[in-house]
């Protein structure tokens, strides 16, 4: 409510609630005048002007949102940010409270790192190495805040980095015996940095892409056949004319602008002659 109430000897107290935040005014009027204070007509003390500040940061209304709840790179740095506000959504102004922010895979958890902002907002930045979903805890009072408006925790897919031979693995019968005319084999594993499968999952790459070079040497070291991954994509953005591919200093003969594909690919195996020669770049000239 917002009745006076008389306590005696002249004095009467008004209790009142706030619970949004904001700039308020209190006038106070007696006889339909406002009350001085003793200070007179021009430093009246009414109307009154009262700042409701919000309250204690509370994770009943705490929200965080980021584009790094979704989705993460493999040791890049992702983040998102916290807006702390009180019991009755009112966004804090200040900064003090103390979030624990971790990200976690089964037994594998990642600890955050939170910026007060000072402002009632907090930057929190994390990097994980190991590709997977996680589960985002931010808590407050070892309470779980909102995300994105729900109490359903955020879920980042991490996926894996760029390639990174140090890291890729070789393995299978054929690195070890082989028995003369039988077919031999093994595989490549392409990872990245951090031991993850390159997948094809997210930009940095497609999981077919990955260039490989393997050279198989005969025992007396004279010969080896050299073979790769390598997939070379030629484009003509040409409406007429025509154009030749250059290889170790050789070219082609011209091809027109619309060569059909099987042409074109037996003009390069020509051009290349011995497919396991040390390769250099081709270069397209009009």
């Amino acid at each position: 409510g917002f009745t006076p109430n008389h306590e005696g000897n002249g004095l009467y107290k008004v209790p009142y609630t706030l619970t949004i935040q904001g700039d308020y005014q209190i006038d106070i009027t007696m006889g339909g005048s406002h009350i001085q204070c003793g200070l007179g007509d021009v430093n009246a003390c009414s109307p009154f002007l009262i700042d409701n500040v919000p309250g204690q940061a509370s994770y009943i209304t705490t929200d965080v949102t980021g584009p790094g709840l979704a989705y993460a790179v493999a040791g890049d740095v992702h983040g998102f940010t916290i807006y702390a506000t009180d019991a009755y959504n009112n966004a804090l102004r200040t900064g003090g409270d103390v979030f624990d922010v971790t990200l976690t895979k089964g037994e594998i958890a990642y600890v955050a790192v939170v910026e007060d902002n000072g402002d009632g907002t907090y930057a929190v930045t994390y990097t994980a190495d190991e590709a997977g979903v996680y589960d985002v805890n931010v808590m407050l009072d070892n309470q779980r805040c909102l995300t994105d408006g729900t109490r359903t925790p955020a879920t980042p897919l991490v996926v894996h980095s760029d390639l990174h031979g140090p890291t890729s693995v070789a393995v299978g019968a054929g690195l070890e015996t082989t028995i003369a005319n039988n077919i031999a084999s093994f595989t490549v594993t392409a990872k990245d940095a951090f031991f993850n499968d390159r997948d094809g999952t997210g930009p940095a790459g497609d999981g077919q892409s990955d260039v490989f070079e393997a050279v198989l040497t005969s025992p007396d070291g004279q010969k080896s056949v050299r073979t790769t991954s390598a997939v070379v994509l030629l484009t003509v953005a040409a409406t007429g004319g025509s154009f030749v591919v250059s290889f170790q200093g050789q070219q082609t003969e011209a091809l027109p602008f619309d060569v059909q594909p099987a042409a074109l690919q037996h003009s390069i195996s020509l051009l290349m002659n011995n497919p396991f020669v040390d390769q250099a770049p081709l270069s397209l000239e009009e």
